[in-house]
């Protein structure tokens, strides 16, 4: 089933919102009554299904009566970022939001969107906005409802060094694609296609924008997760069969490839190695604190390709001091130290953490008598 082409139905549309769909039949329902709530007629809602196993997504499709709505059927299965370059690319908006099939919009925020695209004098090439859990947030006040940069240095260190921005928590290490807007000549999907694989491709749409003209960077949700949760596997990850940390570290390796191809200015590159270098570290950190994870095994992955960045990464003075501060730190159950710190009470379960750090390296003759002195403490 497809819809006719949106230019025989009405002019084109200002924005799209984009969402690849796959066997959600029930929650992209939701997904579809709260948006098409809109009453924007210069909207265009394109909905692009994987070739599903079931016909529930059609029926859903034939509910709405609604001629801003498109529908496309793919006749195979192509996978989820093919899925999602494909629904950018038919697209016919000025503007593209993509949007996840279980995630709920910001109404107000989308009223905002449409406020900056009818502006003429605030021209743009991308939002970068908010994504979260709930729509009562509350960001601190060094993220402003909106602010303005132009091309390049200015936005990109702006998206860097505000913290904490909401996008950035949300997206730029996670799979959400909710919270950016996109001007359509503003990317290059030919090119971003040489990173299928990563599962986290939008980031590189974002850089293009960004570098290509005006960014406004706001602490907005244009989305949440509002409907349900999925249990188990997430289904656009239940291929991978690496670990939580290696597959971090694999993640970590695409983003920072893009840094390094996307963007020219040595100054930008060095605004994201520097708040990479702090998650590497913690990486590492937690591979030596896993049993199923090795520290070494994180860095040859992360030291397996040719890719700069991350040779400048793991081979500076601030990985390595950032690395054994996090030693320190990830064990700690926070939020019980900060209720306590003031008493000079440190939480049992760090000692225990320290500990298990602390046995992968002592011999284990001692190991088992400390176990044992320990033992007979309780008794």
């Amino acid at each position: 089933m497809s819809s006719p082409p949106m230019s025989s139905r009405q002019d084109s549309p200002l924005l799209s919102i984009c969402i690849p769909t796959y066997n959600n039949a029930s929650n992209l329902q939701k997904v579809l009554n709260h948006v098409l709530e809109l009453e924007y007629s210069h909207l265009e809602v394109l909905v692009c299904d994987d070739a599903p196993k079931e016909e529930d997504t059609a029926e859903v499709i034939e509910g709405f009566q609604d001629p801003r709505l498109r529908y496309i059927e793919n006749e195979r299965n192509i996978g989820y970022e093919k899925n999602l370059f494909q629904c950018l690319k038919i697209a016919e908006g000025q503007y593209l939001m993509p949007l996840a099939d279980e995630d709920k919009i910001v109404q107000e925020s989308l009223n905002w969107v449409f406020d900056c695209i009818e502006d003429t004098h605030s021209e743009f090439t991308s939002i970068v906005a908010g994504y979260g859990l709930s729509e009562n947030y509350d960001w601190d006040e060094s993220v402003p409802d909106e602010q303005s940069f132009d091309s390049g240095l200015d936005s990109l260190s702006a998206f860097v060094t505000l913290v904490p921005h909401p996008f950035a928590n949300h997206t730029w290490r996670r799979n959400y694609i909710g919270g950016m807007v996109l001007k359509a000549d503003a990317i290059d999907l030919e090119i971003a296609q040489e990173y299928y694989g990563s599962l986290y491709i939008h980031n590189v749409l974002m850089l293009q924008a960004m570098v290509a003209g005006k960014t406004i960077i706001s602490s907005r949700h244009l989305s949440i997760v509002d409907y349900y949760q999925y249990e188990g596997e997430h289904r656009f990850w239940s291929d991978f069969e690496w670990s939580d940390l290696e597959l971090r570290m694999k993640l970590q390796k695409y983003r920072m490839k893009a840094v390094d191809e996307v963007l020219e200015n040595d100054e930008c590159k060095s605004l994201f190695i520097d708040i990479e270098t702090r998650f590497a570290a913690q990486l590492a950190a937690w591979a030596t604190l896993q049993k199923d994870t090795s520290y070494r095994r994180i860095r040859e992955i992360a030291l397996s390709e040719d890719i700069r960045p991350l040779h400048d990464i793991w081979n500076s003075a601030s990985f390595t001091r950032g690395y054994y501060y996090y030693l320190l730190v990830l064990p700690l159950p926070i939020d019980y130290y900060k209720r306590n710190v003031q008493d000079g009470v440190i939480p049992k379960r760090a000692f225990q953490v320290w500990y298990h750090f602390l046995a992968r390296i002592i011999p284990d003759t001692v190991d088992h008598r400390i176990r044992e002195w320990y033992l007979n403490t309780l008794s």
